[in-house]
């Protein structure tokens, strides 16, 4: 009878590399679930310590409290641990909620390219002196212009200076390659904090910002990295421009469609969920005067329950992850297993024992309150899940991984989730895909504003059936 809902909890921690659920349900002798838990904390509390640090938070206290939750893990107090961690772990999110971007000038991010093509010329032996010469000669007027306010004229020489540097045939010398990529992976590092700072509000779901804002940059990261190790100059340049422009947006992003949406929900049903414990705790008391067959079907009943509730709970926290299809799997697996609980009860009510019958009716009652939850949980998800569908979006892209593949920020414009990003959202163009637009003006860059439909394969890509570009009177501002 004593069903181990820390089970559901190790899954929810591995999953999210979250704080574990604040519902009490009986966790046994699960000593091993609870090093596990605790393991996964220190290393979740020790990396948001770093971003802390990223972010410019004073982070000594949380840095305090991680080395004592360390050392009550070694002496294998792992719930003292898991407590300890979980007060850095909210110490360093309310610090973040505070930290935001400083702006920026444009001619500031015109000067760090400028600066950036200087530095990589003069350390390039593959650029010849003649080039050398005239690149820093022209870095040098646009910075006097940037002094002298000429922000636009120093913009159009920087872009002629990206034409002459693609125009070279130079072979970039291994050191300034892994130099630049070295660069990349630094800046796209940075944006990931970012990421994570702006979507702190979602630890209230047990979700861990680190983790979905490593599976929107991961695979990004990694055609990054592909595409500089056979990139020319220039192109290393505007990939690292690319990088950036990804960072300033970090604060607008939404990791999934209605994301501060699914953790109000995420809240109300785990208190529900919180409620339906409690009443079954009162249940239990009165099985201990049932014996025989009726002990063992009210034990069989509510170990049936418990399970339901379990699979609720890692349903309530996929959909809370952007997760819906997983969400889904959840939700069916609670109602198979609240269904079965509420048939084994429903024999206990017709008992002619007094005892039995009021057992049997309250674990009934919370079967059917399983289900209720369940229930209004898939209709949400049921109503957001995109994954799989076709839509229409409108938006930018950014850059290009290669011939096929663009980073782009789209909105979705059909369908109930309008004014809500999919974030940076790698768009793959389909075979004979219909693109009635110029994505080749630029080796690395386009900018074209348009409509893109395709159908998502996950909630950071898009395989595009067509890309539109939109005349400028049809654009929104």
């Amino acid at each position: 009878m004593k069903v181990a809902l820390a089970l559901g909890l190790v899954a929810l921690v591995a999953l999210a590399l979250g704080a574990p659920l604040l519902l009490q349900v009986r966790v046994g002798e699960a000593q091993g679930a609870g090093q596990g838990q605790a393991q996964a904390l220190l290393n979740l509390t020790q990396r948001a310590i770093a971003v802390g640090k990223s972010l410019g938070i004073n982070v000594t206290q949380a840095e305090e409290l991680y080395s004592k939750a360390l050392s009550y893990y070694n002496n294998g107090n792992y719930t003292g641990a898991q407590d300890l961690c979980l007060e850095a772990l909210k110490y360093i999110a309310s610090e973040a909620k505070g930290v935001r971007p400083t702006y920026m000038p444009p001619a500031y991010g015109i000067e760090a390219q400028l600066l950036a093509i200087e530095r990589f010329v003069n350390s390039s032996p593959a650029i010849n002196s003649t080039d050398r010469s005239y690149v820093i000669s022209r870095v040098d007027e646009a910075l006097k212009d940037i002094s002298s306010g000429n922000v636009s004229g120093a913009a159009e020489i920087l872009a002629d200076l990206k034409g002459y540097l693609a125009n070279l045939s130079v072979r970039v010398s291994m050191y300034a390659k892994h130099a630049m990529i070295g660069r990349l992976v630094r800046e796209l590092h940075k944006a990931r904090g970012e990421l994570e700072a702006n979507w702190s509000y979602m630890q209230e779901a047990n979700v861990s910002p680190a983790q979905v804002a490593d599976e929107v940059v991961k695979e990004l990261e990694e055609e990054l990295n592909s595409s500089a190790a056979n990139a020319t100059p220039a192109q290393l340049v505007g990939l690292a421009r690319a990088v950036e422009e990804i960072e300033s947006r970090a604060p607008m992003a939404e990791p999934f469609p209605n994301a501060t949406g699914r953790v109000t929900l995420y809240g109300a049903q785990v208190k529900a969920l919180v409620g339906i414990n409690r009443s079954l705790s009162r249940v239990e008391s009165l099985m201990a005067y049932l014996t025989g067959s009726e002990a063992n079907l009210s034990e069989e009943a509510l170990n049936l329950t418990f399970k339901a509730i379990n699979a609720t709970l890692t349903a309530l926290h996929y959909y809370a992850a952007g997760e819906d299809n997983l969400s889904l799997e959840y939700i069916n697996q609670s109602i198979t297993f609240a269904n079965e609980s509420a048939g084994i009860a429903e024999n206990l009510t017709s008992s002619g024992h007094g005892m039995a019958a009021a057992v049997g009716r309250g674990i009934y009652r919370a079967d059917e309150l399983i289900i209720g939850l369940d229930e209004k949980l898939y209709a949400y998800v049921e109503s957001q899940n995109i994954v799989g569908k076709v839509y229409e979006f409108r938006g930018e892209l950014l850059f290009a991984v290669n011939q096929t593949t663009y980073v782009a920020v789209l909105r979705i414009v059909n369908g109930t989730q309008e004014t809500h990003h999919v974030i940076f959202a790698l768009v793959v163009i389909g075979e004979g895909a219909h693109v009635n637009a110029n994505l080749t003006q630029l080796p690395l860059r386009v900018d074209v504003v348009g409509q893109v439909a395709g159908a998502v394969h996950y909630l950071y890509v898009v395989k595009a059936f067509n890309v539109t570009e939109l005349a400028p009177e049809a654009v929104s501002p």
